[in-house]
């Protein structure tokens, strides 16, 4: 049996008149607190992948230089062997 209306609960005796506002109210803060434990979740979970992202952008920077500074060497080398031939 599927219950669709809530008016049914008080018909077959699931819910007493007073109990509907109380259950109500229980649904509603644990929809509340689930939303909250997500958040936190979510907030923890962005903070690290931020931390991360800064990491690996730090790490390209270096690379960058590194790349660079190799390139330079190259060049001055190969000026150095042009000059010796």
């Amino acid at each position: 049996m599927i219950i669709q209306d809530p008016k049914q609960w008080l018909d077959i005796g699931l819910v007493k008149n007073g109990n509907m506002k109380n259950i109500f109210i229980i649904i509603t803060l644990l929809t509340l607190s689930s939303c909250a434990v997500s958040n936190k979740t979510l907030h923890d979970k962005c903070c690290k992948m931020e931390a991360q992202i800064t990491e690996l952008e730090s790490k390209a920077r270096g690379m960058e230089m590194k790349e660079q500074l190799l390139r330079e060497a190259i060049y001055d080398i190969q000026i150095k062997n042009d000059t010796v031939k």
